[in-house]
């Protein structure tokens, strides 16, 4: 992260801060190998014309929300589109009006966003049979939300709260329950359904994961009522373990063992040489780049030790921690002193260690100072992110 062109939530000219020119996806990667590239959902990267608009970076095709504070109104009156035909914006006129009341009413017709990407997903990927294809399906849910005009968070709009609707529970929490069960977990379940009817199941590497853990946004939805960091200290927005840590589901018939489990360390910066990888475009994948191939964790093997670098810019300070085999240490300061844990005896972050291995803190301030990159648009000092 401390090498990223973005490193935060930042507009420029009205807009989310694009990828530059010069930055490299996975979509770019795979299509040279002759992939066929699509992305649906939510997309705060750059906007059309800009360096980082979808087609920019190698998508085929998108369909979805330009604006990741966009995304946080789920019943938009447009969204935005772009394939062969060019660039368009497509009006959604059964959400004008929108509201809680009317959007959850018996027989609404309000369009809840998430479910027309997800259709508009299958319906690319039925397309596609018989084609090498790369599908980024970046769902906004469990995210907080609202309704129109402008999205304001009032906790987690669905369509239904289902069967937790007569749950004790205050509203906000059966709305974030109704968007794991009834979006999350269903859209998950119509992809694999969708790979099968196809008959490319088999032939496809599925894989699900989250960019954080839990949040504790949208009006009053608390993240310790439904205790989603479990043991974790933190969340969403912290670099502790409960907003970085993650689990990551991935399928894959014949490549990867049914109910198999792997505690290498990765991170998202392993998806592009992984990918370049599996889709025969390793020949394309940047040099010099942080992450790894991590295919090898599919058979059961071990990666080479590294460590893995995070920050992130709180009340216009970056923090940041760096993770070295089983040990972790963190700064709410990239000047200040490192907290430091063993995070396989202490996963909950609960005794800092610092003190006690003076000579292991200054070595791992010493890797973290080289894993980061000056950048003047992420300036060390006074960082500012929206």
């Amino acid at each position: 992260m401390g090498h990223a062109t973005i490193r935060g939530n930042k507009h420029i000219a009205g807009h989310d801060m694009p990828l530059k020119a010069s930055d490299t996806s996975i979509a770019q990667v795979l299509k040279r190998s002759g992939y066929s590239t699509g992305v649906f959902g939510k997309w705060g990267l750059g906007y059309f014309g800009t360096s980082g608009a979808p087609k920019a970076k190698g998508f085929d095709t998108f369909y979805g929300q330009l604006g990741q504070g966009a995304c946080h109104n789920y019943y938009p009156t447009k969204v935005d589109a772009s394939d062969a035909s060019g660039i368009r914006h497509v009006p959604i006129a059964e959400n004008k009006g929108a509201t809680r009341k009317k959007c959850m009413s018996p027989g609404n017709t309000c369009v809840f966003s998430p479910d027309l990407f997800v259709k508009k997903g299958l319906e690319w990927m039925k397309q596609q049979k018989g084609t090498p294809f790369f599908m980024y399906l970046a769902l906004t849910p469990p995210h907080a939300g609202g309704y129109p005009p402008n999205g304001k968070q009032t906790g987690a709009p669905v369509p239904r709260q289902g069967i937790y609707k007569k749950k004790p529970w205050p509203t906000v929490e059966k709305d974030h329950a109704a968007q794991v069960t009834y979006a999350v977990d269903a859209y998950v379940g119509k992809v694999v359904e969708n790979l099968k009817a196809m008959g490319e199941y088999k032939n496809t590497l599925v894989i699900f994961t989250s960019d954080n853990g839990p949040h504790n946004e949208g009006g009053k939805h608390d993240v310790r009522y439904f205790d989603s960091a479990g043991p974790l200290r933190g969340f969403k927005r912290s670099l502790y373990e409960g907003g970085i840590r993650i689990p990551m589901i991935m399928s894959w018939p014949g490549k990867i063992k049914p109910s198999s489990k792997s505690r290498e360390p990765i991170a998202f910066w392993d998806f592009l040489p992984t990918l370049g990888k599996i889709g025969q475009a390793a020949s394309s994948v940047p040099k010099n780049i942080d992450g790894v191939d991590i295919s090898p964790i599919f058979a059961g093997k071990k990666l080479p030790k590294r460590a893995l670098y995070w920050e992130f810019c709180t009340n216009k300070k970056w923090g940041h921690a760096i993770r070295f085999g089983d040990w972790k240490a963190v700064s709410f300061s990239l000047d200040g002193p490192m907290e430091l844990y063993n995070i396989r005896k202490d996963r909950g972050e609960k005794h800092n260690l610092a003190k006690k291995n003076r000579k292991l803190v200054k070595a791992l301030e010493a890797k973290a100072k080289t894993m980061r990159s000056s950048d003047k648009e992420w300036p060390k000092k006074n960082c500012i992110t929206s």
